[in-house]
């Protein structure tokens, strides 16, 4: 018996359902996932961290502190609204309340 044949079992059920089944089920999971992906009601919990603090580093080069807080999130209103003012704003004297100090 060749190695290819004992390595790389034929599918079950067939070739054709080898290849239809998980591409059906891959466009199922892209419907369910891109279904309204440009009107976003609220922003998820990787979104709340890592959507502000890579558009602070872009804007910035660092993480800064956004607005609000878990229970009133300011920024995230403002991300879905499509604003990117979601930053605390510091005078050049005082620049501690900006700096994003402890990591999420």
């Amino acid at each position: 018996m060749p190695a290819r044949d004992r390595l790389v079992p034929p599918f079950q059920g067939g070739r054709l359902w080898g290849w239809l089944g998980p591409i059906v089920v891959a466009l199922f999971g892209a419907i369910l996932r891109f279904d309204h992906l440009a009107r976003p009601k609220a922003v998820a919990f990787d979104e709340t961290y890592y959507a502000k603090d890579g558009l602070s580093l872009l804007k910035y080069g660092v993480e800064r502190t956004f607005l609000g807080s878990e229970g009133d999130p300011i920024a995230d209103r403002r991300l879905v609204a499509g604003r990117n003012d979601l930053w605390v704003t510091c005078t050049p004297d005082n620049l501690d309340p900006c700096a994003l100090y402890v990591a999420h």
